[in-house]
């Protein structure tokens, strides 16, 4: 049975490699991904004026991430872009640590996840409307529960939801709110379906200016957007896990809105 599901967005409308879920790897296995993106943006909403902003985006990621205590998950993930206004450049440096609270393998009714992310973002991102940095340190608490079910003949779960909820804050500008919430769905024994809602609220006062060029960044707006995707998930046993997924945009205030985008993920699990 698949293992490890989703790569979800942090901060972007751009999905990558970061793992929320609130299920860990087994010791000392690594787990490697690369992974695609591609993305598309068709105009900014603002109250101050909407105007348009068609561009592709082309991103490339890759991530290494390893449970190294029973308890503690720790994840390092690179990204480059290319668009249509952003030459091939670095992206951002991700860091993630994770700890396990209740663990529904070890006889708690649920599973939670407490952890800390840190985002570093190239200068080029901060002014690109697509992405939801507020400064050039950006740092995230958050927390994820989850629920795994199974059919009374199954040896691992058939279904699971699980759900995050996340504050940050940068070196600068107002904090934010990150909610996630997702469903697994277990088709084969090699395949499974993700369902998955997220959302993003930046606490600022201030509005994106039409007239303002280059854009200064998300700091101080009040940006909000809610994002509806899907993945499947192919499991290759030992050797790989093979993500395809897919996102649309269904509500933007003072953001990209009208977006697309759709990924390939590969993970790759080995050990020491």
């Amino acid at each position: 049975m698949i293992k490890k599901l989703l790569p979800i967005i942090f901060l972007s409308t751009t999905l990558w490699a970061t793992e929320y879920a609130p299920w860990f790897s087994p010791l000392w296995q690594f787990e490697g991904r690369v992974g695609y993106t591609y993305s598309h943006t068709e105009r900014v909403q603002s109250p101050s004026g909407s105007f348009t902003f068609t561009n592709n985006y082309h991103d490339l990621f890759t991530s290494l991430a390893a449970t190294i205590w029973p308890e503690i998950n720790l994840e390092a993930e690179l990204a480059f872009v290319k668009s249509d206004t952003l030459p091939f450049s670095y992206e951002t440096l991700t860091c993630t640590g994770r700890r396990l609270l209740w663990d529904e393998a070890a006889g708690d009714w649920i599973s939670a996840v407490v952890g800390a992310t840190l985002a570093l973002p190239s200068g080029r991102i901060l002014r690109d409307y697509n992405y939801a940095y507020h400064g050039y340190i950006n740092a995230e608490l958050h927390v994820a529960l989850g629920k795994e079910f199974s059919s009374p003949c199954a040896l691992d779960w058939s279904w699971r939801i699980w759900g995050l909820f996340g504050m940050g804050v940068a070196e600068k500008g107002s904090p934010w709110t990150h909610g996630i919430v997702t469903f697994d769905q277990a088709l084969a024994h090699n395949i499974s379906l993700t369902l998955f809602l997220e959302t993003l609220f930046g606490g600022g006062g201030g509005n994106i200016n039409p007239l303002q060029q280059p854009f200064g960044g998300y700091a101080s707006i009040r940006h909000q957007t809610v994002d509806l995707g899907g993945a499947l998930h192919y499991d290759m046993g030992i050797y790989a896990t093979l993500t395809v997924l897919g996102y649309i945009n269904l509500y933007a205030h003072n953001f990209t809105a009208h977006t697309f985008g759709c990924n390939i993920t590969l993970l790759i699990p080995f050990g020491i």
